[in-house]
């Protein structure tokens, strides 16, 4: 009988084989799906039954063909929340805790209650963490994709626990929309997007992104900034004086020829800042509107 250790070097061998960045992580991850037990203890599983074999060897043969690892275990992890995610919907990152953090701390150095819209929300990644780790708070999430926004409304049917009652709603909308949440106008506090940034021409390498992410969440114009700019006239318009925007972008448009410099031509918000990730790579602009 082949060992537990043997199994997993031959499946681990075979993502290598297919390029995939972390092979021995994304190989205990599938094993532990069908063998109900943690990423960590698979390898102590003493015998795995034939059948478990041949379940894990046809979860390994998809993620071979590059299908995210969160598209075949139908769930990402982002801060301390498992949410659902599949085809349709981007797949949160572990970037965007960042973004995530820094949000939730600038919050929480404010007087409650506060409100949040979340632009571009997803799989309501951003929405979910800040309002789980933010107490009084009231986001809104606004998504266009009916696809992603039903990915959205199942998660925060699995974030219920963890949330005070109504302290989260999704709607379908356009984001850019300049009449978007009128009933907001100049009353909320923090403005938080991860919107499509990626140059029209610049398809991602990893066939994960470029084959599985929906192209509407990825990319933003010839220069990936096209969505930035129209969401600052909303932002604008739904932040109260002294209130916070926060986009997420690429390390490549940390500059004055990227977010810094289309919130500093926009010429209505001051303290503008370029932050980094735990990675140390530009990754987040925030600014603060001007009274």
């Amino acid at each position: 009988m082949t060992s537990t250790a043997n199994l997993l070097r031959t499946w681990t061998a075979r993502l290598q084989q297919s390029g995939v960045p972390s092979p021995e992580h994304d190989v205990r991850r599938l094993a532990a799906e069908v063998l109900a037990v943690g990423p960590v203890e698979v390898a102590l599983v003493p015998d795995i039954s034939a059948e478990q074999r041949r379940q894990i060897a046809d979860l390994v043969t998809r993620r071979a063909t590059r299908e995210p690892l969160q598209h075949i275990i139908g769930s990402a992890a982002f801060i301390d929340l498992d949410l659902e995610v599949g085809p349709g919907v981007f797949v949160p990152r572990p970037e965007t805790e960042s973004l995530a953090a820094y949000t939730v701390s600038w919050l929480s150095g404010r007087q409650s209650p506060q409100r949040v819209v979340d632009l571009c929300t997803g799989s309501g990644a951003l929405a979910l963490a800040i309002a789980t780790q933010v107490p009084q708070v009231q986001v809104v999430g606004v998504e266009l994709s009916t696809t992603a926004l039903d990915y959205a409304r199942r998660n925060l049917d699995r974030c219920r626990s963890k949330l005070k009652t109504d302290a989260v709603k999704f709607v379908a909308a356009d984001a850019t929309d300049v009449d978007l949440l009128p009933e907001l106008s100049g009353e909320v506090d923090l403005v938080v997007s991860n919107p499509p940034y990626i140059p029209n021409n610049a398809v991602p390498r990893d066939p994960e992104v470029a084959e599985y992410d929906p192209p509407m969440a990825l990319y933003g114009g010839a220069d990936g900034l096209d969505v930035v700019r129209d969401l600052l006239p909303v932002a604008h318009r739904l932040l109260r004086p002294g209130g916070l925007v926060a986009f997420e972008h690429g390390e490549l448009q940390g500059g004055s020829d990227g977010v810094p410099g289309v919130i500093a031509s926009f010429g209505r918000f001051d303290e503008i800042q370029l932050n980094r990730d735990l990675a140390d790579r530009p990754r987040f602009t925030s600014a603060v509107r001007r009274d």
